[in-house]
C-alpha cells in the first residue's frame, strides 16, 4: 500500500471497516499512526464520503486528551485518516497488567476532558470503549477514533452512527437521536468496567445496553468512594447524568481530595502466589526508592517486574486492598501500586500548598520529597513548575513596584531553592538594573539641584547619568522629564545668545540642548536661529569648518567614536551639512564593522562597550538598532546553543537518545547547537556519547537476538555520525549475516531454495 509522504511499517490495529497501520512521515521521519479504510468499504463512495468527512471533523480537534489527526486523504484504492502514534498501548491492555485507583480516576478524568472538548465544538463521539482509549508514555489517557463522530444537532440517528453494543447509551441503543450525554454514558461503562472487570449490563440481553430503573449493579464495598459518580453516568435518562463533562471532572477531583480513594490496584488479570513471592524477595531499593521503569502516573509491571504465573481471567477483575507491610510494599516496588509512602507524601505537599501561610520554598521542598521517592511522580513534577513560575511572576511584580529590598529576599530564597535555573541571572541583573537607575536618577537630581543648570560641567555629568538610567530602564518617566528640563533651559539660552548676534555661545548652548533632548520642543527655531548667528561671524564659521577636518582625521586614525562626536556637533547647526553627513554615515559603518568582528571573536564586553560609546556619542539610530539586533541574535545564539547542550545532556541522562519522538531527543538537540555552533566542544563531546551509546545498544540488542532492531540501532549510531567506519563495517557484517538466515529459513523440505 502506498500512502504519499508515509512509508507504511506493519499494522497495529484492526476493526469492523477499516485497519491501523504505523508509518513513518518521508519528510521528518515521525512516526505515525494511518487507518485505512478496508477495500470494501472503499469501493462504497457514501461509506468513502462519510469516513473522510469524520476525519476531518475529527481534525479540527485540539486537545491534550484527544488523538490528533494530522491528515485525511484518498489515493486510487484507499482512503486514510493519518493520526498522531500513541505508545503505550489501549485501556484494554493497561488493565490487564494493573491500574492503581488513583490512576483510574485519572484515565477517568482524561477522557472527561477530551469529551468536553468535543462537546464544546459541537460533535459527539458516538463509541466511547476501551479500545479508543489510548495511554501514552507518559500515563496521560487519549481518546481516539472519532471516525463515526457527528456534528450534534444534524438530526442524525444513532443507529446511523454506529457504536458497539454494551457500552451504547439506551437512546443509542433505541436509535433515537443522541447528543453529548449518550457519551457521558458510554464513559460511565468503561469506568464500572475498570473497577468491576465486568459490563454493568449484558449487551448479549434483550436490553442490553438499558439500565433498570433500580440502576446499574452496585460497587465492590471497597469501592464506595466512586459509586455515586458511576451510577450518575449510567442513569437511564439522559436527564438524570451529569450535564456536562466538566461537572464530572470536578466530581472526580472532590473524590480525590477527600482522601477515601483506597490505596489500591485493579487488574484483569489473576496475582498468583508465585507472583506475589517473586514480588516480595525483590524488595526495596537502597535508600528507600523504588523502580521507576515506567511513568508514575500509570505504573504497570513490565521488564524487570516481570511477573510468574499470571493467569488471564476474561471477565474478573482482581483487586489488592489496603495491604499493608510486605506484599503492598512488594507490589509498589514492581510498579504495580502505588507506594504507599508517595501517597502520604503527595498529599502532605498539596495540603502544605493549599496553606497560604506557608513559604514556597518549603511547599517546593514537599513535592521535592515526593519525587525523591518517586522521580517519575508527575503531579509533583508539575506542581514544582508551577510554584517556580508562580515565584518568578511575584519577583518580576516586587521589582516593577520598586520593593527592591523584598524583591532582592524573594530573589535569594528562590535562587536558594532553584540553583540551577538559567532564569535567575536575568531577574537578578533585572533588579541590578533597576536598583541602578533609581541611585542615578537621584544622583542627577542632586546634581543639578546643588550646582544649577547654569553649570554645564555638572549638567555635562548628569545628562550622562540621565542616559544611563534610560538604559537601565527603558522610557523612565523621572529621567525623560529631567532631560527635557536640562534641554528647554539651554535651548532657551541658545535663542538668546543667537538673538544677541553671540554664534560661539549659541551654538555651545545648542549643543547641550540637543544631546539632552534632540526632540526638546522649539528645536528647529532655536537652530535656525544659531545658524544664522553663527553665519556672522568668520571666527565660528572657522570653528564649524575645522571641526569638520577634525572629524575626518579622527575617522582616519581609528578613534571612531569621537569621530561621531565631532561630526554630530556640526549637525546640531546645521542638520543638512552634506560633508558631515556623508562622514557620519561612514564612521557609522566603520563601527558597526568593527563592534561584528568583536562579537564574531567573542570578545563581547569590548563589543557591548563599543555600542554602549557609540550610542552615546550620537551614533543614528538606525546603526543603533543594526548593532542591538546584531548583538542580540549573538547573544541569543550563546544562550540557545548553552540551552540545547543542557537539554540535550539531560535527555542522554534519561536515556532519550533519539526517541520516543525523533524531535524531542538528544540527538535532535545536538544536531541543532552544532548546526549554530558547529566548533562547540560540549556539543561535539556529547554527539560521540550518544553515538556511541547507540552503537551499545545495537551490539547488545543484536547479540541477545534481535538483529532487526540491532541493524536500526546501528543506523541511528550512523546517521549521528555518518563517517565512523568500524560501525560501517559492523553493520555490512549484520546485514550479510541477516541475508544468510533469511535465505537458511526461506529452504524447502527437498533442499531448495525458494527463488
Amino acid at each position: 500500500m502506498d500512502i504519499p509522504g508515509y512509508r507504511i511499517q506493519r499494522e497495529i490495529g484492526q476493526g469492523r471497516s477499516s485497519r491501523v497501520y504505523l508509518a513513518l512521515q518521508h519528510a521528518f521521519g515521525k512516526p505515525v499512526a494511518i487507518k485505512v479504510l478496508s477495500p470494501e468499504v472503499f469501493r462504497r463512495k457514501k461509506r468513502r464520503a462519510s469516513f473522510l468527512a469524520r476525519g476531518t471533523v475529527a481534525r479540527a480537534l485540539d486537545h491534550p486528551n484527544i488523538v490528533r489527526v494530522l491528515d485525511t486523504g484518498e489515493t486510487a484504492d484507499a482512503a486514510y485518516v493519518v493520526m498522531e502514534y500513541v505508545r503505550g498501548g489501549d485501556l484494554n491492555a493497561n488493565l490487564r497488567d494493573g491500574l492503581h485507583m488513583q490512576n483510574v480516576l485519572a484515565v477517568v478524568g482524561d477522557v472527561a476532558s477530551a469529551l468536553g472538548h468535543a462537546h464544546d465544538k459541537g460533535i459527539v463521539h458516538g463509541d466511547v470503549k476501551p479500545d479508543n482509549i489510548l495511554i501514552n508514555e507518559q500515563g496521560t489517557a487519549l481518546l481516539s477514533d472519532f471516525g463515526i463522530a457527528m456534528a450534534a444537532g444534524t438530526g442524525v440517528a444513532a443507529v446511523e452512527a454506529g457504536g458497539t453494543p454494551g457500552y451504547m447509551s439506551p437512546e443509542q441503543a433505541a436509535g433515537r437521536h443522541i447528543d453529548a450525554r449518550s457519551d457521558l454514558f458510554g464513559l460511565g461503562v468503561v469506568f464500572y468496567l475498570m473497577l468491576t472487570g465486568r459490563l454493568p449490563f449484558d449487551p448479549n440481553s434483550e436490553d442490553g445496553s438499558m439500565p433498570s430503573r433500580d440502576g446499574p449493579p452496585a460497587l465492590p464495598t471497597q469501592m464506595g468512594a466512586v459509586e455515586a459518580v458511576v451510577h450518575r453516568l449510567l442513569a437511564r435518562s439522559p436527564d438524570d447524568r451529569f450535564r456536562s463533562a466538566v461537572e464530572i471532572v470536578d466530581a472526580l477531583h472532590a473524590v480525590r481530595n477527600g482522601d477515601s480513594v483506597p490505596n489500591a490496584m485493579v487488574k484483569t488479570a489473576a496475582v498468583s502466589t508465585s507472583e506475589i513471592a517473586a514480588l516480595a524477595i525483590r524488595g526495596e531499593r537502597p535508600g528507600g526508592g523504588f523502580s521507576t521503569d515506567r511513568p508514575a502516573r500509570l505504573r504497570r509491571a513490565g521488564g524487570a517486574a516481570t511477573v510468574l504465573g499470571v493467569v488471564l481471567l476474561v471477565g474478573t477483575a482482581w483487586y489488592l486492598g489496603n495491604e499493608s507491610g510486605t506484599l503492598q510494599r512488594a507490589l509498589a516496588v514492581a510498579g504495580l501500586v502505588e507506594h504507599p509512602d508517595v501517597v502520604v507524601a503527595l498529599q502532605a505537599a498539596d495540603a502544605l500548598r493549599r496553606d497560604p501561610s506557608h513559604a514556597l520554598g518549603k511547599v517546593v521542598e514537599a513535592y521535592r520529597g515526593v519525587l525523591a521517592l518517586d522521580p517519575g511522580r508527575v503531579e509533583a513534577q508539575v506542581a514544582v513548575d508551577e510554584l517556580a513560575r508562580q515565584w518568578k511572576e511575584e519577583i518580576g511584580r516586587l521589582i516593577d513596584q520598586g520593593e527592591f529590598g523584598t524583591a532582592g529576599q524573594t530573589l535569594a530564597d528562590w535562587a536558594s531553592t532553584f540553583p540551577n535555573d538559567p532564569e535567575f541571572s536575568g531577574l537578578s541583573d533585572r533588579l541590578a538594573d533597576r536598583r541602578q537607575a533609581v541611585a542615578l536618577l537621584e544622583q542627577s537630581i542632586r546634581l543639578l539641584d546643588s550646582r544649577g543648570l547654569g553649570d554645564v560641567r555638572a549638567v555635562g555629568s548628569a545628562i550622562d547619568s540621565l542616559k544611563e538610567v534610560l538604559t537601565l530602564q527603558p522610557g523612565h518617566p523621572g529621567a525623560l522629564a529631567k532631560l527635557d528640563e536640562v534641554a528647554i533651559y539651554y535651548g532657551e539660552a541658545a535663542r538668546q545668545h543667537a538673538v544677541a548676534d553671540d554664534g560661539p555661545a549659541a551654538w555651545d548652548a545648542i549643543l547641550v540642548a540637543e544631546r539632552a533632548n534632540p526632540a526638546f520642543e522649539g528645536v528647529e527655531d532655536v537652530r535656525a536661529l544659531v545658524m544664522a548667528a553663527v553665519e556672522e561671524h568668520d571666527a565660528a564659521r572657522a570653528w564649524f569648518d575645522e571641526r569638520l577636518q577634525r572629524a575626518a582625521a579622527l575617522r582616519e586614525s581609528g578613534a571612531l567614536v569621537d569621530a561621531i562626536e565631532m561630526y554630530r556637533s556640526v549637525l546640531v547647526i546645521e542638520p543638512d551639512a552634506a560633508v558631515a553627513l556623508q562622514g557620519l554615515a561612514g564612521t557609522s559603518s566603520d563601527v558597526l564593522a568593527e563592534f561584528e568582528a568583536l562579537l564574531n571573536n567573542d570578545q563581547l564586553d569590548d563589543a557591548t562597550a563599543l555600542f554602549e560609546t557609540a550610542r552615546k556619542a550620537g551614533i543614528p539610530d538606525g546603526a543603533v538598532e543594526e548593532m542591538r539586533v546584531v548583538r542580540d541574535a549573538k547573544m541569543k545564539r550563546i544562550a540557545d546553543v548553552a540551552r540545547l547542550i543542557d537539554e540535550a545532556e539531560s535527555l542522554l541522562q534519561e536515556g532519550y537518545v533519539t526517541g520516543p519522538d525523533p524531535e524531542n531527543s538528544a540527538v535532535a538537540r545536538l544536531r541543532e547547537a552544532l548546526r549554530l555552533d558547529a566548533d562547540n566542544a560540549d556539543g561535539i563531546r556529547l554527539r560521540s556519547m550518544a553515538a556511541t551509546r547507540l552503537a551499545d545498544v545495537a551490539e547488545e540488542a543484536y547479540y541477545a537476538g534481535m538483529a532487526e532492531e540491532g541493524l536500526q540501532y546501528l543506523d541511528f549510531a550512523l546517521a549521528v555520525i555518518p563517517g565512523a567506519a568500524s560501525w560501517r563495517a559492523k553493520r555490512d557484517e549484520w546485514q550479510a549475516e541477516i541475508w544468510r538466515e533469511r535465505a537458511a529459513e526461506s529452504e524447502q523440505p527437498d533442499g531448495e531454495r525458494v527463488p
